[in-house]
């Protein structure tokens, strides 16, 4: 529960960001209006529908609790989450606006307007943020919790509580630790002292977790106190969460899903999106190149220009993955499956050439355009050496959770070829538990500056 001060934060913070629309409006037909037409009569009479942004605003700050959990979002996603609230006002405006005025409303002052509001609100978030941060740190404003419960997940829990003072959270007590408590210099009490104790510190809310058999004690404290004013939080138990959890509400049952990265259906539309316009745009503007690549694997060795090879990708679909040929024809057959070493033998010479600068990678771009892969994503491995390393390696197949890139955040990090598999995996579960559009961004950009040639490409 929410100190008054802090709700007082929020409230102004919510008027503030109203005020910043209106301002948005107001600067946009300004702009427009008097200082590039210097027609003050279409200023007044388009400012005449300020009130429709600022009550769509409203509605939608107020509708998508657009300040809960602020603080403890990632970046990314708080401008991400702006830049949807911001894309819904104008969509409102526009539609509302050609409905109750004659005159049209110039998409110059629309796009002025779309920008100024944007910059304005994210610079109002960075500042409310910072300072809320800054609060949190210095104590000023803490949420005090009173922990029920022992087991890996709750530890883990205070461990990220106590390393983290800009969350702002403060354990005041702890009931039921297994000694866990007194190692962290945390109050200590029993379970059956837990609702005297809560009774007396007043925490904003309890959070209890159990693990094994211990499970039964969190059920039963939750049978008896579910009808109290203090919020519970439940710890769930899943140890094996390597790539994250989801929770859903099916039928009005609410179900965790292990390990199923979230998912936000804009984000994997804009995602394929791009893998669309950039293959299509790597496909035309690097076709030149491509086509002197394919005609020196022709001159340079008998066999076929491409080579297609059999690899898995999202879910366990089996797809064949394109390469220029830069080996031996039927090398591949000679000696099994095996790495590519360094001086193997079965290159070609000029095969060499293309493997160390990744030029023989590019074909895959049509499979990224069929959607076989991604642009980025975890390299794709051959079916054969997966069912070797999926017993061998913890959490191998969890890889498969999101479509297979042409490069990828193990890649870029010097993880490729043949390097240690167990940390191409960390990366790769890193990747997946914080994929993003601008992950993706910056591991391209990374890619093209210095992801081609890599010591480790044989």
């Amino acid at each position: 529960m929410l100190h008054k001060q802090s709700k007082r934060f929020l409230f102004f913070h919510y008027i503030t960001d109203l005020a910043l629309v209106s301002l948005a409006w107001f600067l946009a037909t300004y702009l427009r209006f008097n200082i590039l037409m210097n027609d003050f009569d279409s200023f007044a009479r388009f400012m005449r529908y300020l009130p429709i942004p600022v009550v769509v605003a409203a509605y939608l700050l107020f509708r998508e609790h657009y300040y809960s959990g602020q603080i403890l979002r990632a970046w990314h996603r708080e401008f991400s989450k702006l830049l949807m609230l911001n894309i819904k006002i104008q969509i409102f405006f526009i539609l509302a606006g050609y409905n109750l005025q004659s005159d049209r409303i110039s998409r110059l002052t629309l796009i002025t307007f779309f920008l100024i509001c944007q910059i304005l609100l994210i610079m109002n978030r960075v500042f409310f943020r910072n300072h809320q941060m800054m609060k949190m740190i210095k104590r000023e404003t803490v949420h005090s919790v009173f922990l029920i419960g022992h087991g890996i997940q709750v530890e883990r829990l205070v461990q990220k509580v106590l390393e983290s003072p800009q969350m702002g959270i403060e354990i005041c007590g702890w009931a039921d630790s297994n000694g866990k408590s007194e190692e962290m210099r945390i109050p200590s009490y029993s379970y059956e002292d837990a609702d005297k104790q809560i009774e007396k510190l007043r925490p904003g809310s309890i959070m209890i977790g159990y693990e094994g058999e211990s499970l039964a004690r969190q059920d039963e404290y939750i049978k008896t106190h579910y009808n109290q004013v203090t919020p519970i939080i439940m710890i769930p138990q899943v140890n094996y969460a390597m790539i994250g959890t989801t929770i859903e509400d099916v039928l009005g049952i609410p179900l965790i899903f292990i390990n199923k990265p979230s998912e936000n259906s804009f984000a994997l539309l804009a995602k394929r999106l791009t893998d669309i316009v950039g293959s299509l745009f790597g496909l035309v503007i690097l076709s030149p190149l491509l086509l002197i690549v394919a005609l020196l694997v022709k001159i340079t060795s008998p066999g076929p220009i491409f080579y297609g090879q059999e690899r898995m990708t999202q879910d366990g679909v089996i797809f064949k993955m394109w390469k220029f040929r830069s080996m031996r024809q039927g090398a591949d057959r000679e000696e099994g499956f095996t790495w590519t070493t360094e001086n193997d033998p079965r290159k070609t010479r000029f095969g060499t050439f293309i493997r160390k600068t990744s030029l023989d990678e590019f074909p895959q771009l049509w499979n990224v355009l069929v959607g076989d892969m991604s642009l980025v994503g975890p390299r794709p491995e051959r079916p054969e050496l997966i069912e070797g390393f999926k017993d061998e390696i913890p959490g191998y197949m969890l890889r498969h959770r999101m479509k297979a890139g042409i490069t990828g955040w193990a890649q870029i990090n010097g993880w490729r070829g043949n390097t240690s598999l167990v940390k191409r995996i960390e990366f790769d579960m890193y990747y997946i538990r914080n994929w993003s559009l601008r992950l993706d961004f910056k591991i391209l950009l990374l890619t093209v500056f210095n992801g081609f040639v890599n010591k480790n490409a044989y």
